[in-house]
C-alpha cells in the first residue's frame, strides 16, 4: 500500500481476506494500511471451495456482480508479490479493454500451465499452444465487467472467444517477472528495469522471484513488522 501510494496513485483499496489471515497482522500493520485507505472485506467460507485462489475469484466475481456500477475501471493484483513503480492506471492505457500480463516464457516450456490449458480447453493440442507465450491473471485491469482466472484467460484470448484485450508483450506497464532477468540496480530515474530494456513497467508481479527486485522492495519500502506470531500454529 506504501508502494502504490508513493506512485501518486490514489484510487480505493479493497483488499479480500479471510478472518483467520487478518488475525496475523499487527496493530501497526493494521494502522498503516488503513491510513494508506485500505478497506477491508472480510471472506465466509464457501461449502465445498477449499482453495484459496479459486475462493478468491468467486468471491470477486459476486462482489462485482452486485457492485460493479460503483467502479469506472478496475484493478485486481495479488498483494503479496507485486510492487508498484508507477500508477497502474495509466493514462495511456486503453481504457476499454481488460489489461493483462504476460511471463516469458510460452506453454512448449511450461509444463504446469499445458496441464491446467488442457483441462480448459477440450480443443487442445501442444501445436496450437506451443509457441505462445503464457499469459498471467495474477494482475488484471480493466471495465468492471470483465475478469477471467488464467487458463480461461489464455483460453478465450488465444482462441479469440474475447476481443477486448490489451495483452502488454513489452512490458510496458505491466509485467509477470518469474521468467524474465532484471538489471542489478535501479537506473538513475530510480526504478527498475528489464536487462537492456526500454521501459519500466508500472507494476511488477512476481517480485519475489527476482533476487534483485528483493533488494530493491526492501530499499523503497522496508517491511513493518507484519505478523502476529502468538497466532501462528
Amino acid at each position: 500500500m506504501r508502494n502504490l501510494r508513493s506512485t501518486g496513485c490514489n484510487c480505493g483499496v479493497l483488499i479480500f481476506i479471510s478472518q483467520g489471515y487478518l488475525n496475523f497482522f499487527t496493530n501497526e500493520t493494521l494502522q498503516e494500511l488503513k491510513n494508506c485507505g485500505a478497506n477491508f472485506l472480510t471472506l465466509n467460507s464457501y461449502e465445498g471451495v477449499d482453495d484459496d485462489r479459486t475462493l478468491r475469484n468467486l468471491v470477486v466475481l459476486s462482489f462485482l456482480d452486485q457492485y460493479r456500477f460503483f467502479f469506472n475501471r478496475i484493478f485486481i493484483n495479488d498483494i503479496f508479490d507485486t510492487l508498484f513503480q508507477g500508477d497502474p492506471f495509466d493514462e495511456n492505457l486503453p481504457k476499454d479493454k481488460v489489461s493483462v500480463s504476460i511471463e516469458r516464457v510460452t506453454f512448449s516450456h511450461h509444463r504446469w500451465a499445458i496441464e491446467k490449458q488442457l483441462n480448459t480447453d477440450d480443443n487442445f493440442t501442444e501445436d496450437f499452444y506451443g509457441d505462445k507465450f503464457l499469459l498471467n491473471s495474477g494482475i488484471i485491469m480493466g471495465p468492471s465487467q470483465k475478469v477471467y482466472e488464467q487458463s480461461i484467460l489464455n483460453y478465450v484470448y488465444y482462441r479469440g472467444l474475447f476481443n477486448d484485450f490489451y495483452v502488454d508483450f513489452d512490458a510496458h506497464f505491466y509485467s509477470s517477472i518469474c521468467y524474465s532477468i532484471f538489471e542489478q540496480k535501479p537506473r538513475k530515474d530510480g526504478k527498475m528495469y528489464e536487462l537492456n530494456g526500454q521501459y519500466a513497467p508500472a507494476l511488477i508481479h512476481q517480485f519475489d522471484r527476482i533476487c534483485p527486485m528483493i533488494v530493491y522492495d526492501k530499499n523503497v519500502c522496508p517491511a513493518l513488522n507484519t505478523l502476529n506470531i502468538s497466532n501462528v500454529h
